[in-house]
């Protein structure tokens, strides 16, 4: 599920693919845990969440642009890790929290537009 407050940061397949990150980073074991980032196949996106692999790197690109996620490449062949960067994440839901919602949104939008 994903919390309403990303998709007053986000756009919404945007903000499900970063709640379902935030669900992977969560599941790995403590054990298994490298300062946060963790290994994800991106055909177990797809299988899973329904995006094409163009939409997944488009959606990785802004989520990284946010600030909200780091990738890094590691090991022979080389694979993409991912850490969810939650103090940018928070500092950006807790933004929401002060301004009104449908100002935001407005603001957000003419970002969006400009972006284009």
């Amino acid at each position: 599920m994903v919390p309403r407050k990303f998709i007053f940061i986000l756009p919404p397949a945007v903000a499900f693919m970063l709640s379902y990150f935030i669900d992977l980073g969560t599941k790995v074991r403590a054990e298994e845990r490298n300062e946060g980032w963790f290994y994800c196949r991106v055909d177990r996106i797809i299988g899973e969440l329904g995006f094409n692999d163009a939409q997944i790197r488009g959606y990785v690109q802004k989520l990284e642009a946010r600030g909200f996620i780091e990738t890094e490449r590691r090991g022979i062949p080389p694979k993409k890790f991912f850490r969810v960067c939650y103090p940018v994440l928070m500092a950006a839901v807790s933004k929401v929290q002060m301004k009104s919602q449908q100002d935001y949104m407005q603001e957000y939008y003419l970002e969006e537009e400009a972006d284009d």
